[in-house]
């Protein structure tokens, strides 16, 4: 799994960005419609990635038991993401942790 885990203003979206590129994945962002503007601002094909809201990821698969293999989808912010789970199923995620690989 590839993450990338360091402070604000470090270029983490840019990376995503660049390996979701190279997998031909799902972005997932909290405003999907500034995904083309970014790629090109970096340099990336915007038409390697497939972007998608939090909303919207949800709603796609809800529903779904079991994903493709080969769908590959890159979170930009995982609080976000908790969030909108959160939202989506009316429940309260209190915490959550992170493994750091090495």
């Amino acid at each position: 799994m590839f993450k990338v885990i360091d402070k604000p203003d470090t270029g983490k979206t840019r990376r995503l960005l660049e390996e979701c590129s190279k997998n031909n994945g799902i972005f997932v962002c909290k405003h999907p419609e500034r995904v083309v503007e970014k790629c090109v601002a970096y340099g990336i094909d915007p038409n390697t990635i497939t972007p998608k809201s939090y909303r919207n990821l949800l709603n796609h698969f809800i529903g779904i038991k079991s994903i493709k293999s080969d769908t590959n989808v890159y979170i930009d912010d995982l609080d976000l993401l908790m969030k909108a789970l959160s939202a989506e199923f009316n429940i309260d995620i209190e915490g959550y942790g992170v493994t750091v690989e090495d």
